[in-house]
């Protein structure tokens, strides 16, 4: 785990693969002397505990979205049997929709706002604590 919205993942031929999860933001860890955002070691910890090491995922390409972000990630939604890793996080309150202005809008976006929006109003996750989560870096 790398942080609330981004994983390593071992493909098949095992070398090691970043993907972000496409589609929403979570604040920052702590990293490179800098101090951990209000969430983010949630959005973290939440995303460690609905992918712990060795659960089989799918990742799953947008039609609309950039393959790579432009730190060289793969741009994908995360699905695992349980669901799909990112609306979770949403929905939970740990992360927020987003889509970088570049790109044309996720799929998936609409509905992530719907349910960005319903998590901020019943003050779910870090909300309660981070009332301007959706505004980290």
């Amino acid at each position: 785990m790398v942080d609330g919205d981004t994983i390593d993942f071992a493909g098949p031929d095992g070398d090691t693969v970043r993907v972000r999860l496409l589609g929403i933001n979570t604040p920052e860890v702590e990293h490179e002397g800098e101090a951990a955002q209000c969430g983010g070691e949630e959005a973290a910890g939440r995303l460690a505990e609905l992918l712990p090491e060795g659960t089989a995922v799918q990742l799953v390409t947008d039609s609309r979205a950039d393959a790579e972000d432009r730190y060289g990630r793969l741009l994908r939604y995360v699905e695992t049997d349980s669901g799909d890793a990112g609306a979770t996080l949403v929905s939970e309150g740990y992360a927020y929709a987003w889509a970088p202005s570049s790109a044309p809008d996720p799929d998936r976006l609409a509905d992530y706002e719907t349910a960005t929006a319903a998590a901020r109003a019943a003050g779910a996750g870090a909300w309660s604590d981070c009332p301007d989560l959706d505004e980290s870096r």
